[in-house]
């Protein structure tokens, strides 16, 4: 059968992204894209139910990821993992930019007793593209899931309408915002790698901990990912990107005589393999972690403290993580959804006005990719819905100034601005994030700050804190990723709890390590009580809830009032001690 392919396979386009003014050549051959480019074509033409309109808008995505993984505990190695896999998703959109199906929750009764969808027939989708780069296979890969997606926005729109015909529209948005045609066309990429140098290595890198009885549980893990991406719309929007990822992982704890688990990791990130660290620099983290853990596991357990804290470093960058990067999204409200509980706008209702203090900013920059040497995570060319992202002041002179959105138009902002997201639900995302002050101070002046705060509110010591966990996996306690995501849906968070801690008298000077606190809830109030910034500014890897880790570059802060209580014990100590105790 002779098949009829565009010109895309024997034109070369040179494309250029205007943003970072790189020239970039395009494959003179790619089957993947053509296929996609076809199909989209004639489901534009031709995908239509009776009585009903055709697709306004389409857009088809293909993620390629080729990965290798492995995981070594005490020298010995507990996975080994590779793995090539193709993902898709059509993207069908019906009515008009105006009023389509998007940006509303179905009833709960829309289900119905058999738990099928009612109105169309349930199918058994394909969920995985074909890896092979075989024209027809790809074609009618997204023919059957474009007709199913179109079906079933079809009933969305019609179930929207009826909808609002029972019920007053709390704004009067358009669904969709219109986008610009982007051209932006790198070679797909693909994973060579020594899979048993690495394993040895890691291997290496695990056996570490087993010098340090103190040690309950360890492991150190290696993963490198090459994400392809295939991205064309109906508007003429042509993506081809490739980005690769490195990471070494390593995570163990220790535990008190009283129970108490303390556990805590490092990160090694890098864009590609010979921007790690060397091997001895790891070790020495790692050597340092262990220490650090048995050190901690020996220490007092920290009491009900309501004071000023020095948040020192990363931790600083992991509060800004987590009390201020998820809320610099453009938000907005499903129709249909009942959220007068859930406050995801907790920070965009206070646009225009003042979030932090006047000497704090905060900026938003896709491009980066490099800060003091340091690799930098969380970047992006293009976004997820194929627009060229912008730089973004988000806090200017403490003043919130504007969000992150997609084409997703919202209350805050009408037009994207290049950080549209089509993962977790959410229809924005921010990428490298600088939080900078104008006034800063050395290390000895905020601990010297600290103790006149302290002194002030007539305490007998104040609290600097180093690190706090990352995430769900390096708490004392660990914490499910849906209580992570409940947070994030109320005017009261959590922050995750304080790993490495100490406190400082204020009559001797003495420094005392802690453990076992747990902050109590903190509200946007905390970000206007910062009262300092240390000039100390450095890149910091941060986990989001999707276990993908960005770069915040923060100075250390010191904050007038944080509330630090007692955590519990909730685990016992071994009947036994451990085989490599004697």
């Amino acid at each position: 059968m002779n098949i009829k392919v565009k010109s895309l396979l024997t034109f070369i386009v040179f494309s250029i992204n205007l943003s970072i003014g790189q020239p970039l050549i395009c494959q003179p051959e790619d089957v993947t894209m053509a296929a996609m480019d076809d199909e989209l074509s004639r489901t534009m033409k031709e995908l239509r139910l009776p009585g009903h309109s055709r697709p306004y808008f389409c857009q088809f995505n293909i993620y390629e990821n080729d990965d290798f993984s492995v995981e070594a505990t005490l020298g010995a190695v507990t996975s080994r993992t590779s793995a090539r896999q193709r993902t898709f998703d059509p993207i069908i959109r019906v009515g008009s930019y105006r009023f389509d199906n998007s940006n509303f929750t179905r009833p709960v009764n829309y289900y119905s007793n058999n738990g099928g969808e009612s109105g169309y027939e349930q199918l058994s989708l394909i969920s995985e593209a074909p890896l092979d780069r075989d024209y027809n296979a790809i074609r009618k890969t997204f023919w059957v899931n474009a007709d199913y997606n179109y079906k079933k926005e079809v009933e969305n729109l019609e179930q929207k309408r009826a909808y609002i015909l029972e019920r007053a529209k709390e704004d009067d948005l358009p669904d969709f915002s219109r986008g610009k045609p982007v051209k932006f066309l790198k070679e797909a990429e693909s994973l060579a790698i020594d899979k048993e140098a690495w394993t040895e290595k890691i291997k290496r890198l695990s056996s570490i901990f087993r010098a340090y009885s103190g040690i309950r549980n360890s492991w150190v893990r290696f993963d490198e990912r090459i994400i392809n991406t295939w991205l064309i719309t109906s508007e003429g929007t042509r993506v081809r990107n490739a980005e690769r990822a490195v990471r070494i992982l390593s995570y163990a704890n220790a535990q008190a005589e009283d129970g108490s688990v303390i556990t805590d990791g490092r990160v090694f990130l890098a864009h590609d393999r010979a921007d790690l660290p060397s091997e001895e620099t790891m070790k020495k983290e790692l050597t340092g972690l262990a220490r650090s853990l048995i050190e901690r596991s020996g220490a007092a357990k920290a009491d009900y403290y309501e004071g000023p804290v020095l948040f020192e470093g990363q931790a600083a960058a992991q509060l800004f993580a987590r009390v201020l990067a998820p809320y610099l999204i453009a938000y907005r409200k499903p129709l249909g959804t009942d959220y007068q509980s859930i406050t995801y706008d907790r920070l965009a209702k206070r646009l225009g006005r003042r979030v932090m203090p006047l000497s704090f900013s905060e900026r938003d920059a896709p491009f980066s990719r490099r800060y003091k040497n340091t690799p930098l995570f969380g970047g992006f060319e293009v976004d997820d819905e194929g627009v060229l992202p912008e730089k973004l002041l988000l806090i200017d002179k403490g003043y919130l100034r504007t969000l992150c959105s997609g084409r997703n138009p919202s209350k805050y902002c009408s037009l994207s601005n290049g950080h549209g997201s089509l993962q977790g639900g959410v229809s924005a995302k921010h990428s490298v994030l600088y939080v900078e002050a104008d006034k800063t101070q050395s290390r000895d002046q905020l601990v010297e700050r600290l103790k006149k705060l302290g002194k002030a509110a007539r305490l007998d010591s104040v609290l600097v804190v180093r690190r706090l966990a990352n995430s769900v996996r390096d708490g004392s306690l660990f914490e499910s990723v849906d209580s992570q995501i409940s947070e994030l849906t109320s005017e009261e968070g959590q922050l995750t709890d304080p790993l490495d801690f100490y406190k400082i008298d204020l009559k001797s000077g003495k420094r005392t390590r802690l453990r076992d606190g747990k902050f109590g809830p903190v509200t946007m109030r905390i970000l206007k009580d910062i009262v300092a910034a240390g000039d100390d500014a450095c890149a910091y890897p941060v986990e989001d809830l999707s276990n993908n880790y960005y770069h915040l570059i923060s100075p250390s802060v010191l904050i007038s009032e944080v509330e630090i209580e007692k955590r519990e014990n909730v685990s016992k100590p071994p009947v036994i001690p451990g085989p490599m105790t004697f």
